[in-house]
């Protein structure tokens, strides 16, 4: 007679018949808060996002004008695949308490400062290669590397419950200097790589400042102070405010404050490289940091 072994019954894990845990009214808060900011923030992408497919218009202004790296001047692309590895890539960086995208390890809530940004997304560390991309759109009239640029940003901004992208716009006598705004270029790529409203024409920077680069923080949040107003009906919205670099925050503190004053709900800050502070945070480039 053939005798069959009973199974052993599985028994629970002790992990699964552990208590719930009481948590406190500010651990309450502050998990409340990480999920709110969960649902409205994109999940950060992969480590070392891939260098941006050309656009057909892009292949095509390639073959008559072959872009050169920026950093090591092989012709190709705009950044080498050599490069672009070297770039240290810093989209997923969040505040060590609050976990809010911020390109520094404590917020301004965190850090008892406060802000009307709600975030701020940076995707790679204004050093090196990214500092080289930065000074080609801003300073040398590279114009086609805005498109790298902003649809490696639109990666970082994929799934933001937005109203606008809205540029923080340069003075119209600096932009007519230039014959371009650089954190335009970089905004409509933006909106165009994530299929938002862009909307250049949200703010106004009516007040020239002063050069930034020599100055500290406490200087720079005075000599932007008051520089912009809002020439939109902005009243509820959530904004995605983008420019080139995050230094301080000044500039883009000062805007997201007027954009709350008129009544936007939320602001989110995107930049494309965050200053690396103690490595020539402030070093903004040759025009001495002008916006």
């Amino acid at each position: 007679m053939r005798v069959t072994k009973a199974r052993p019954v599985p028994q629970p894990n002790k992990l699964q018949m552990l208590p719930p845990e009481r948590t406190t009214n500010n651990e309450q808060r502050s998990r409340s808060y990480t999920d709110r900011m969960d649902d409205v923030l994109a999940p950060p992408i992969s480590t070392r996002p891939n260098y941006p497919a050309p656009s057909f218009r892009d292949r095509a202004l390639d073959l008559i004008f072959p872009p050169t790296c920026v950093m090591c001047r092989r012709i190709g692309r705009w950044i080498c695949e050599s490069c672009w590895a070297t770039i240290a890539w810093t989209h997923d960086r969040r505040c060590m308490s609050c976990h809010r995208p911020w390109p520094v390890e404590a917020c301004p809530q965190c850090s008892e400062a406060a802000t009307p940004l709600d975030s701020v997304t940076a995707v790679a560390e204004f050093d090196g290669v990214a500092r080289e991309a930065v000074h080609a759109l801003k300073y040398y009239g590279r114009h086609a590397i805005s498109s790298v640029m902003s649809r490696t940003m639109a990666g970082a901004a994929t799934g933001f419950p937005i109203d606008r992208v809205a540029p923080i716009p340069l003075h119209r006598s600096r932009r007519r200097e230039r014959g371009y705004d650089q954190a335009a270029l970089l905004a409509r790529g933006v909106a165009v790589g994530v299929d938002l409203r862009f909307e250049p024409s949200t703010l106004e920077r009516v007040r020239r400042t002063r050069q930034q680069t020599t100055l500290g923080a406490d200087a720079r949040r005075r000599n932007v102070a008051g520089a912009f107003e809002v020439r939109d009906n902005v009243d509820g919205e959530t904004i995605l405010l983008v420019d080139d670099v995050y230094t301080t925050g000044a500039t883009m503190e000062s805007a997201a404050a007027t954009l709350q004053a008129a009544g936007a709900e939320r602001i989110l800050g995107l930049t494309f490289a965050c200053a690396v502070f103690g490595r020539d945070a402030f070093d903004q480039g040759p025009e001495s940091g002008q916006a």
